[in-house]
């Protein structure tokens, strides 16, 4: 005995209708998750401004609206007090960081820890398990 088939029509009507319902049911989830890539990666990194779009569709390039004109003048960073520092194995005092300030306290080997009183006037050197005060 043979088992009755479908004819052809119907096995492609069907087909057919299964590739439409799960074929749309993909493309949908696809592009549902599609935007919540953009969405994720916009909130992440921020949108980039137009002018940067135009820049690299006209110019092929980035462009920089922060480009620095002309010489930047003299300016001297100088904390309100003066503060511990160290270089090397050197510990500084000094209202900014110079290589040519007074050196307090100059280490043997290493400068394991300072801890700077409340005034910032002295200082607790730590250096190879010894105290020392500067």
């Amino acid at each position: 005995m043979t088992t009755p088939t479908t004819p052809a029509p119907r096995r492609l009507r069907r087909w057919f209708v299964f590739c439409l319902k799960w074929g749309g049911i993909l493309l949908l989830v696809g592009v549902l998750a599609l935007v919540a890539l953009v969405a994720l990666l916009w909130y992440e990194f921020g949108r980039p401004p137009l002018d940067v779009y135009a820049c690299y569709i006209v110019f092929d390039r980035t462009c920089s609206k922060f480009d620095i004109v002309g010489e930047p003048g003299d300016f001297q960073e100088m904390a309100e007090t003066p503060f511990f520092f160290s270089i090397g194995r050197q510990l500084k005092h000094g209202k900014r960081i110079d290589e040519n300030a007074p050196t307090i306290f100059a280490a043997e080997k290493t400068l394991d820890y300072v801890f700077a009183a409340p005034d910032q006037q002295k200082a607790a050197v730590v250096s190879g398990q010894t105290l020392y005060l500067a």
